[in-house]
């Protein structure tokens, strides 16, 4: 791959990782209440939600 083809997939990475940690997570338990949000990754809305003991919690994009 040329320096010129890394450096335009390396700007993707980062713009898409930027769009997703501007939507945030929202979880909700079994009866579609709001736990919480967690801006960032799904995977820290996961592990809020494990460290709080929300087995059944549903954790998607907010908005």
């Amino acid at each position: 791959m040329s320096a010129r083809r890394a450096r335009q997939r390396h700007a993707r990475q980062l713009a898409e990782a930027e769009r997703r940690a501007r939507i945030g997570y929202e979880c909700r338990d079994d009866d579609d209440r709001r736990i919480h949000i967690a801006t960032a990754t799904a995977a820290a809305a996961y592990e809020l939600c494990a460290a709080a003991g929300f087995e059944g919690c549903r954790c998607a994009p907010a908005g």
